[in-house]
Order: C-alpha cells, then sequence, then structure tokens
C-alpha cells in the first residue's frame, strides 16, 4: 500500500512538472524581489485604475470609447500576470529549445533579429489595416495618450521576449543604482497612470458625450 502511494506521489510529482516546467523555466514568481513585486503591483493598480475610470464614466463614453476601456483593464492585468509569473522567460525558453533541436542554436542571433522584424512588420500591416476603419480613426483621436502607453509597454515586453543580446544588455544597466529595466517599464506604466488620472478628473475629456 505505501510503495503504491509512494508511486502515485511521484507520478503526481512528474506530471507536475510537466505541466508547470518548460526547459529550465517553472511557473512561479518570476522576481521576487522588492522591484520585482513592486513592478507588479503596478500592473494590477493601473489596470484597477483602468477598470475604475471604466465604471465612472461608462455613461459618458461612446460604445467603441467603453470597449477600448475595457479591453485595456485586460491587457494590464494580463501584462501584470506575465511580469508576476515570469511567462517570457517560458516563451524564451520555447525558442531556445526549438533552435537547439532544429540545430539552429549557433544562428539564434539571426533568428531573433528574424523574428523582431517580422512581429514589427506584422504590427505595421495591423495598424495599416486598423486605420482604414472609422471606428479606429475615432479612437484614435480620443484615446492617443493611452494607445500610445499601451503600445510602448507591449513593444517593451515583446523585445523583452525576444530577448535579443543587445537589449538585454542596455535594459541590464544602472543609473545611479537603478536598473534600466526598472526605469523603462515603470516610466510606461506611470505615463499611463498619469493619463487615466487626468481622465477621471476631466482634465482630458476627448471621447466623452457632454
Amino acid at each position: 500500500m505505501n510503495e503504491k502511494a509512494a508511486l502515485s506521489a511521484g507520478l503526481d510529482r512528474n506530471l507536475t512538472a510537466l505541466v508547470f516546467m518548460i526547459g529550465h523555466w517553472q511557473l512561479k514568481i518570476g522576481d521576487p524581489s522588492l522591484m520585482g513585486w513592486f513592478t507588479v503591483f503596478s500592473y494590477y493598480a493601473c489596470g484597477g485604475l483602468s477598470l475604475l475610470y471604466f465604471f465612472k464614466a461608462r455613461s459618458r463614453m461612446h460604445t467603441t470609447d467603453r470597449r477600448f476601456a475595457i479591453v485595456m483593464t485586460g491587457l494590464l492585468f494580463f501584462l501584470g500576470l506575465i511580469k508576476n509569473f515570469n511567462l517570457l522567460s517560458a516563451i524564451t525558453e520555447i525558442g531556445r529549445l526549438v533552435a537547439e533541436k532544429g540545430g539552429w542554436i549557433e544562428s539564434r542571433r539571426l533568428l531573433q533579429l528574424a523574428l523582431m522584424s517580422l512581429v514589427i512588420f506584422g504590427l505595421a500591416i495591423v495598424f495599416v489595416c486598423a486605420a482604414k476603419k472609422k471606428s479606429f480613426v475615432q479612437l484614435w483621436k480620443s484615446h492617443v495618450p493611452e494607445l500610445v502607453c499601451l503600445a510602448y509597454l507591449f513593444v517593451f515586453v515583446l523585445l523583452r521576449a525576444i530577448s535579443l543580446h543587445q537589449y538585454g544588455v542596455l535594459l541590464s544597466r544602472e543609473i545611479f543604482g537603478i536598473r534600466v529595466n526598472w526605469i523603462a517599464e515603470l516610466a510606461g506604466i506611470y505615463a499611463l497612470v498619469i493619463v487615466l488620472l487626468a481622465r477621471m478628473f476631466g482634465k482630458i475629456t476627448s471621447g466623452w458625450r457632454r
């Protein structure tokens, strides 16, 4: 009976490892440091502020603006989860494992550059196609600050996921003991916080019905 229980426990552990481990990555808190937790909190706080902004102003917002506020809230919480559990490392590990399996590990820099070019090209196509739609034009006119902040954060996250060496070296540098990575990421988050606070206190009212 004990042998069966031990075997079952071992099988459960192996299954858990298969589900929650990708290469060297494991599903756990990605950065338990003070700045790591502060960045995660900042994403969630910004998402909560976005949700509060939606509930406060939805009666004065057009349908497109309401949908945008909901999507923005979801994206901010999603970015918080990515940071919380270091999901970018999982993507990086998948890329490394695929490169090793295919024998491309020596030329991974070229693959990273190609992937970055593909992402930029894809985003450009999406933007051009969306720009032809009236609803997007209206959204762009009403919410340029939010869109710029969100685009900045997503480009930041995508470049970190691609894991370019030069980009990683730049982010790991320090200015007066503060890592560039912290400055760059928190700047995007709190720029959006400022925009949302300005919306809530009526300093920016475009997109609202009078």
